[in-house]
Parts: structure tokens; sequence; C-alpha cells
């Protein structure tokens, strides 16, 4: 910038009191001719010798480049398109943008950033980022600044992710400004091209929230009826939906029509996947009806020592059900001092099921799986029904298949169901007991 004060030796005799005294002026343009045509040329020659850099230094395709801006359905070519109009004007990227920035000897800082980080870790939800950007020079002034925004449903709820974006736009826009570069790039086009995308996205939600193409009240009422009734965790219904909408909908209400049909058809396949209820959750871990978070705790750590792989045999198929047990009563924040449940349970089944999965697990040709808290036999066990009867397992003629569980229970899963099948729902499904087998360290 052009200084608006020009300093005068006052040691030196002058001969012209005009420029004896300090040169002040609120305009550039009020400063003398001689003076301000003297900072013209200088940045002249500056910028001239800057934009000969820039063209030796920076690299096509890795510190700038252009970017397909024409959408998908106009244009499928992509960044292989051979029409120059679908493409912007060169966009700057940040190794560019360090590099400008390292040439000319600034650094950056982004003085909102703690905030954010602040944020983030406390567990705030954040919809929208907005990073600044400030450059400053060897003595600590700010040259110049920028900003950068990001929508955070752009990087599916990555925050980490989205505040990295944001921080690039921010060193771009302001690299842009402090060079006055925008005449030769744009800022990142192919960042700007996203937000256009996940603003989209974002009113076709708002659109689908005040009705559109939505679901009415008595459809809503009848997926949280089947819910209840087929007695699976609420919770991990709505998780698996904003995954498989990949975050598009995160509530029953946004629902449109075709994800509502997909979402209802699937709740019979994950009550046949081999659901967990809160009475076989406690008496997995050995508890009684009126255990509270601690004591939920201690016996989970306590069923983890227990059953563990390295000196159980039937340790991996345990801790899947040990870790569902867990991890249900840890969701639904159970307190049995408060509000116990009503059906009998049975402390002791942990070690019987631990123990009917042991005697079993040698048998020649015989395989064992654990759907939710209930233990299920496939494979040759024709040649072993004896061993398999005695062990307490029960033939289920609507499965054909061997199954130990909890015994006042009666029949858990409803509907028609083969092993196979269960075994691609139980691997992919919303079901508690979808972590891995077994882990090495114990969950808190």
């Amino acid at each position: 910038m052009y200084s608006t004060e020009q300093s005068v030796d006052r040691e030196t005799p002058v001969k012209d009191q005009d420029t004896q005294l300090a040169v002040i002026s609120a305009n550039p343009l009020d400063l003398p001719a001689t003076t301000f045509q003297e900072g013209l040329d200088r940045r002249k020659q500056n910028r001239a010798a800057l934009m000969a850099w820039i063209r030796d230094a920076l690299v096509d395709g890795s510190d700038y480049g252009k970017v397909h801006v024409v959408n998908r359905s106009k244009c499928q070519a992509g960044k292989n398109c051979q029409n120059p109009n679908h493409f912007s004007k060169s966009s700057l990227f940040k190794p560019g943008a360090e590099k400008i920035c390292g040439m000319l000897g600034v650094t950056v800082r982004y003085p909102s950033l703690p905030e954010y980080e602040k944020a983030a870790l406390a567990g705030t939800n954040l919809n929208q980022i907005i990073i600044r950007c400030e450059i400053v020079d060897g003595s600590g002034r700010v040259v110049a600044d920028g900003v950068g925004a990001r929508i955070v449903s752009q990087d599916n709820g990555d925050i980490n992710k989205s505040l990295k974006m944001a921080e690039k736009s921010a060193h771009v826009d302001a690299t842009l400004r402090m060079a006055g570069l925008s005449e030769v790039f744009t800022q990142d086009i192919e960042d700007m091209v996203q937000r256009r995308e996940a603003e989209s996205i974002q009113r076709a939600e708002s659109e689908l929230n005040t009705g559109f193409d939505g679901i009415s009240k008595i459809q809503h009422q009848q997926l949280e009826t089947k819910i209840k009734e087929l007695g699976l965790d609420r919770a991990r219904v709505k998780e698996w939906m904003a995954k498989a909408s990949h975050n598009r909908f995160n509530s029953f209400l946004e629902l449109n029509q075709d994800f509502y049909q997909i979402l209802y058809s699937k709740l019979d396949q994950f009550a046949q996947s081999g659901s967990m209820s809160v009475t076989e959750a406690l008496s997995i871990l050995g508890l009684n009806a009126f255990a509270d978070q601690e004591a939920i705790k201690t016996a989970y750590r306590k069923a983890c020592m227990k059953y563990r792989p390295n000196k159980n045999q039937a340790g991996t198929e345990m801790m899947k059900a040990v870790n569902a047990a867990h991890r249900l009563l840890k969701e639904t924040v159970y307190n049995g001092v408060e509000q116990p449940v009503q059906e009998d349970v049975n402390s002791d089944f942990g070690d019987l099921l631990n123990d009917a999965m042991n005697a079993v697990i040698g048998l020649d040709g015989v395989n064992v799986r654990v759907y939710g808290a209930s233990a299920w036999l496939s494979g040759n066990t024709k040649e072993h029904k004896e061993t398999i009867k005695a062990a307490g397992y029960r033939w289920d003629n609507k499965k054909a298949a061997w199954c130990f569980r909890l015994a006042d229970h009666g029949n858990l899963n409803k509907g028609d169901w083969d092993m196979e099948k269960a075994g691609e729902l139980y691997d992919g499904s919303i079901t508690v007991n979808k972590e891995p087998p077994y882990k090495t360290g114990i969950e808190l």
C-alpha cells in the first residue's frame, strides 16, 4: 500500500518548506504527484516480477488448475471434457498459495480456529464452519485476510475434514487478496462446486421437512409401531437410516416415500437377524433386574475377563453376546433401581450359553454362531444329535436349526428365516451384535 506519511529528516537543511514536514494524507490520491508516481512504478515492477515468478514456479495440476464446472447432467465427460467453455478460469490450490506466501516471506494464522476446535471437543453440533485466515508479515502486521466456509454435511459429518477444507479455502482467499491475483486465479472452484451441491441437498431436505413428497402422519405412526412390536432398538434403526441415506435422512419425519418403503421393508430383516432384549442382556452379563449403570460396567469387565478367547474356545462367539449386551444396556441407560424389567432374569445364563457352545464347538462339521442372545448350530448336526441335545440345544422346526436360548423367552424371532440369510443380515445389520466378535480393550 502507499504510505500516507513520508518522513523527512529534520536534521538536514532543506530548500523547500513543503518537503520539510511530514506529508500526511488520508487518501493516496492526495499524495504529491512525484511520490505517488514513484509508488506506482515500484509496485508495477514488483508485480511484474511476481507474475514472472508465478509463471515459472507454480505447476499446473498441483499448484493451480482448471476445474470442470458444468453439471454432470449436461456433460458426462467430467475432467476429460474437450469443451474449454465447460472449465473455470485457473483455480489456485493450497500448495500454490503456500508457495506464494513462502516466496513473499509471510506466514498465516487462523484466529477463529481455536473456538471451533473447542466447540467440536465439547460435542457441539456444528452444521457450518467459517474460518478466517490472516496473512502476517515479518513484523507481525496483518497484510491481508480471507474467509473460508464449509458445510459439514459435505464431508458426511466429519468435523476434522470440514475444518481443514475451510482452512484451505480461507488461505487461498487471503493469498489472492494479498497478491492481487484475482484477475489471474479464482478461488478453489472445486470447493465451490461441492458447496453448491451440499446446499442443493440441504434445500431438498428443507422441502422434505415441509411435506414435499414426505411421509404422512399415519405412515410415521406405522413405522414407530412396527419398530416397537418387533422389539428393535429405535436408535439403531435411525443409525442405519442415516448411514444408508448418506446422512440425507436423520429423522423419520424427513423420509420421502421411496426411502420410507425401503426402511419399512428392512425392519423385518433386522428383527430376523437376532435382536437382543434388555432381559437377555442382563442375563448374559450375570446381572439382576435391579442393576444400575455402575453394576453393568463392573459386570461387563468381569465378563470380558471370564470369556476372553485366549482362554475360552467359545470366546469369539461369546464376546459377540457380551459386547452386544453391554452396548444395549449402556445406550438405553438402563437403571433397574428406578425402573426394573418385569421379565425374569436368569443371571446364570451367560455361563450356560458359554458352556453350551464349548460343548459342541469341537464337533466335526458343526458350525456355531451367536445371533442376539442365542447360539445357533448349522452344518453336520445329524451325526451329533444326542450330544447337541445333552448340551441343552432345542430343535427349531421353523428355522430348521438347533438353538440354545433363554428358556423362558420363547421364540425370539418371527418369520421365515435360514442360517445363511441370517448370517448375511447379521454381518451388515443394525442389531446390537453388529460389532466385531471380540475387542482386545474393554469397552467403557
